[in-house]
């Protein structure tokens, strides 16, 4: 037992600790701690980003030692102040983000956490597409006023839509594909797709289609959901139709792409505008000076719209959009051109179940200049046009062109016009929603800035009058095309 008792104590003696004589040299550090920064900061993509934080110091040290850092995910700066003023230019989501204070003369740092969820902010307003500086520009105007410029540069960095613009398009949402905006060039590439939510790049213009057409050269866009078919949980029913270098080319529902709808073997060269209604697709060939119908069967094939002889023969389509047709079928109104002389003719065309009839072919009494902007009002008898700095109504029942604003500024000159309509609650059976105004926007060259684009926003009055209501100056390039984006 006591060789027990020794042999304890000798291996507690060899394992006890030895005296520390070592020299060391103790001091304060100073502790950084952060306030003012909550767990969870959301902000509206593209707005400024602003947070003014408290640094608390058990040995306060001067401004200039202190280094700062806001930055998100790996390491995405997005300023170095201490109180950040910056706009956020990120992806609609939710992010990891810190903030870091550093000492420069210890190294001693303290980082705090948040998360930042960015929220989209282009819900519904105008889309301006614009040639600024020798490429295509998109601005948007929101229905609140905001206007957010460059959207396409400020999330896709060193990007470009294209060269040239031509129209932008909203796509709607189907039953296998997502909802997009398209804007159209005339350059080698024919443009690209967006995402309508955080405008990145969802597809080049050639990705849309089944087989790529040689060459690329949009011409125009037309949309027809299915007749007293409302929206589906997963979208419209609808087929919507690109013509590409005037060639008609399908897409359906329930197909991703599209597809070339006409028969290689047909001589035909579409202009850009479309005809729908009734179920029926039809299309003006310019090469022929006829309507030609899309049919079911055979596929891929047109049939001649029969038309009194003769009624446009030698017309070229320089303009058409849906009228205003009342209590009655679609009514599209339409601007040609005699291919041999000068002259214009307004024709009114009707679509009902019994086919398609031309009502009414007059001379129009204005000089139609090329790359006139016309707009059609669709709840009066009216076409808009517009000539220098001035904007006329084109009264399609009596014939006459009064005008209707020339405020524009001295030097301005109209480049597009752009008719939608404006939906509220009805004030006789709530819940139910109802046209309350149509608005007609303006778009408008000021020179004199490098951003010359203006865009002027009116009501369109029973009376084929105009009331102003706001104007959004310099805010683009030369405007060549606008869209609402839903």
């Amino acid at each position: 037992m006591k060789s027990i008792i020794y042999i304890g104590l000798l291996l507690l003696t060899l394992t006890s600790c030895q005296e520390d004589k070592g020299n060391y040299t103790y001091r304060n550090i100073n502790e950084i701690s952060v306030t003012g920064i909550a767990a969870t900061k959301t902000v509206t993509q593209f707005s400024i980003l602003g947070m003014s934080p408290v640094i608390n110091q058990t040995m306060p040290v001067s401004a200039d030692d202190l280094e700062y850092l806001w930055y998100v995910g790996k390491i995405d700066t997005l300023s170095q102040e201490l109180n950040i003023q910056t706009p956020v230019n990120l992806y609609p989501d939710t992010y990891e983000a810190y903030f870091v204070v550093i000492q420069k003369s210890t190294g001693i740092f303290t980082k705090v956490p948040f998360k930042l969820v960015v929220e989209s902010q282009l819900g519904q307003g105008l889309l301006v597409l614009s040639d600024l500086n020798g490429y295509a520009n998109l601005a948007y105007w929101e229905r609140s006023g905001e206007v957010v410029q460059d959207v396409y540069e400020k999330v896709n960095p060193g990007l470009h839509l294209g060269r040239n613009p031509y129209r932008v398009c909203y796509m709607f949402k189907g039953y296998s594909i997502p909802a997009f905006v398209t804007v159209m060039c005339h350059d080698e590439q024919g443009g690209c797709a967006l995402n309508p939510v955080d405008f990145t790049k969802f597809k080049d213009y050639a990705e849309l289609f089944y087989q790529t057409p040689d060459p690329l050269h949009p011409d125009g866009y037309g949309y027809s959901n299915y007749f007293n078919y409302d929206e589906t949980a997963f979208g419209d029913l609808y087929n919507d139709f690109i013509i590409n270098n005037g060639q008609l080319h399908e897409r359906s529902t329930y197909v991703g792409w599209y597809q070339p709808a006409y028969a290689v073997d047909q001589d035909y060269r579409l202009s850009e505008y479309t005809f729908m209604g009734m179920m029926q697709y039809i299309f003006y060939d310019n090469e022929h000076s006829q309507f030609l119908q899309k049919t079911s069967w055979p596929p891929n094939s047109f049939s001649v719209v029969e038309v009194p002889e003769g009624y446009f023969r030698d017309l070229y389509l320089v303009y058409a959009d849906r009228g205003f047709a009342g209590t009655d079928y679609p009514h599209y109104y339409c601007v040609f051109k005699e291919k041999t002389t000068s002259d214009h003719y307004f024709v009114e065309v009707l679509m009902s179940p019994s086919g398609f009839k031309p009502l009414k072919k007059e001379k129009i009494g204005f000089a139609v200049q090329e790359d006139m902007p016309f707009a059609v009002s669709f709840t009066t008898s009216a076409i808009f046009y517009g000539v220098g700095n001035e904007l006329y109504c084109y009264d399609t029942g009596n014939g006459r062109s009064v005008s209707c604003y020339n405020e524009f500024g001295s030097g301005a000159e109209i480049t597009a016009l752009y008719l939608v309509p404006q939906y509220g609650e009805s004030s006789q059976y709530p819940g139910e929603t109802v046209l309350s105004a149509v608005k007609l926007f303006v778009g408008v060259s000021l020179p004199g800035q490098e951003r010359e684009g203006s865009v002027f926003e009116f009501e369109v009055n029973l009376d084929n009058t105009l009331t102003f209501i706001r104007k959004k100056e310099h805010i683009a390039g030369k405007i060549v095309s606008m869209t609402w984006k839903y």
